[in-house]
C-alpha cells in the first residue's frame, strides 16, 4: 500500500486546522484501516487536540456503504469525522441524497 504523499500530509494538516478554526468539536474520528486513511487521521487528530480514533472494517473500500450507515446512526453521535477512500464514500454520501433527474431539451 502506498504511503501519503507530502501533498496529502499538508492536506489533511489543513483539513485539521480549518475544523478547528471553525471550532466544530470532532468527538471521534472513524477511518479505514488502510494505511494512508490511518495516517490522514493521525494528522487530523493532532490538529484537533486529538479525539478519539476508531479504525473500522466498514470503511474498508470493499465494504458495503450502507452498513457504516447503520453503524453512525446506531451511535447517534453529533460530529463525527470519516476518513476513508473514493469511490467508496462519494457512493455512501450519494446514497443518502435524492435528486431529480432532468433530460436535456
Amino acid at each position: 500500500m502506498r504511503e501519503l504523499s507530502e501533498k496529502g500530509k499538508k492536506q489533511a494538516k489543513k483539513v485539521g486546522k480549518t475544523l478547528k478554526n471553525s471550532d466544530t468539536k470532532i468527538s471521534e474520528i472513524f477511518l479505514s484501516p488502510l494505511k494512508r486513511a490511518t495516517r490522514t487521521a493521525e494528522i487530523i487528530a493532532k490538529e484537533l487536540d486529538n479525539p478519539e480514533i476508531k479504525i473500522t472494517e466498514l470503511l474498508n473500500p470493499l465494504s458495503n456503504p450502507d452498513e457504516i450507515l447503520n453503524h453512525l446512526n446506531y451511535l447517534n453521535k453529533d460530529k463525527i469525522l470519516m476518513v476513508g477512500h473514493q469511490p467508496f464514500l462519494g457512493k455512501m454520501f450519494a446514497s443518502q441524497t435524492h435528486f431529480i433527474d432532468l433530460k436535456k431539451g
